[in-house]
């Protein structure tokens, strides 16, 4: 079993994948028994901004980098067995901000409110016998 650190509301990480590639400046990550929590562990990462995996080992060996120094060209090399995954979005779908929750709390209220107002309105014309066309609006 493995720990996922994720953000948040954040589920679904967008990787670019290069085959036949690694970068020199990884430390491995030995939990990870397949590709995918390999990705996983690297997208609940905070500084994590790529994975090399070595896919000639079993299970597949997971070398997270946390530098973006690492992924200079000249620390990139061509290898047969490896496939790197460059973490370019850490939230693909997005997860809910704190203005969006604002503006859709503002929108519920008012649309409350004008209910509100207007069952009061029905009950003010109907207990009082009031003609509606007294109220202007």
């Amino acid at each position: 079993m493995f720990a996922v650190y994720a953000e948040p509301g954040c589920y679904n990480p967008d990787w670019e994948v290069s085959r036949y590639q690694y970068s020199l400046g990884a430390t491995q990550y030995g939990a990870a028994q397949s590709v995918q929590e390999c990705l996983d562990y690297c997208g609940g990462q905070a500084g994590c901004v790529a994975v090399s995996v070595d896919m000639t080992e079993q299970p597949p060996a997971c070398w997270p980098h946390l530098s973006d120094d690492d992924l200079l060209p000249l620390n990139v090399r061509r290898h047969r067995g490896f496939n790197q995954y460059r973490l370019r979005e850490r939230c693909a779908t997005g997860p809910v901000t704190g203005s969006l929750l604002l503006v859709t709390f503002i929108v519920i209220c008012s649309v409350a409110f004008e209910l509100l107002f207007t069952i009061l309105t029905i009950y003010v014309v109907r207990i009082f016998n009031i003609a509606e066309y007294y109220f202007l609006w």
